[in-house]
């Protein structure tokens, strides 16, 4: 009788744990989509782009002719970060296309000197 006692005990216990596990296994999965989506959009405000100029970047006329890493949008990372948490009012306005000049010195990389002065952001 002791042994029918534990062996029901037994397989009552891994039902229970066959749910935790799953359970668990479902929240680290939502997690980490989580997570990703939360780097993406991360990189989408440090960039100042919308998610419809980063996947049809090609298609927009107005983004033809710009080479593929310059966002001609961008104001730096910490203006960016700053117009995106801190502006209040309508950001709605339509930003001017920049210049070729302006873009050919956002094309240009940068060096450790830029990056120790703040000159990328």
């Amino acid at each position: 009788m002791y042994i029918s006692y534990l062996k029901a005990k037994f397989a009552r216990a891994w039902w229970k744990d066959g749910i935790i596990i799953l359970f668990f296994s479902t929240l680290t999965i939502c997690l980490a989509f989580s997570l990703l989506l939360l780097l993406f959009h991360s990189y989408l405000v440090l960039t100042n782009q919308t998610t419809y100029e980063l996947v049809r970047r090609r298609r927009i006329p107005y983004l033809r002719g710009i080479p593929e890493r310059v966002y001609p949008f961008s104001k730096g990372v910490c203006r960016n970060l700053y117009d995106f948490c801190c502006v209040w009012g309508s950001s709605n306005s339509i930003e001017p296309l920049p210049s070729a000049q302006e873009i050919e010195v956002k094309s240009k990389p940068y060096t450790c000197c830029d990056v120790l002065l703040c000159r990328c952001c």
